[in-house]
């Protein structure tokens, strides 16, 4: 199975932190590198890692952060920590 496309963006045109799946992402390379993550993931997760990063997106909205190369590492969660059950 191909795995699927999914990004955890921050578009402040488009009203901050965003979920996108694969075709509905803006063109992410107009943005700095420290504004979005794309992860490929497995087909069957799709769900389940699109909540958790919506969780993620809600956090980030509630505590008003916005993405520099200084917090980068902090703002995005790694793969595989998504893919943890």
């Amino acid at each position: 199975m191909f795995p699927q496309s999914i990004y955890l963006l921050y578009a402040l045109n488009q009203g901050g932190w965003d979920v996108f799946g694969q075709g509905t992402c803006p063109d992410p390379t107009g943005f700095p590198q420290h504004f979005y993550r794309h992860y490929e993931i497995p087909r069957e997760r799709y769900d389940e890692i699109f909540k958790k990063l919506m969780e993620v997106q809600d956090k980030l909205v509630e505590e008003n952060i916005f993405p520099t190369k200084k917090n980068e590492d902090k703002i995005f969660p790694k793969l595989e920590e998504l893919l943890r059950d």
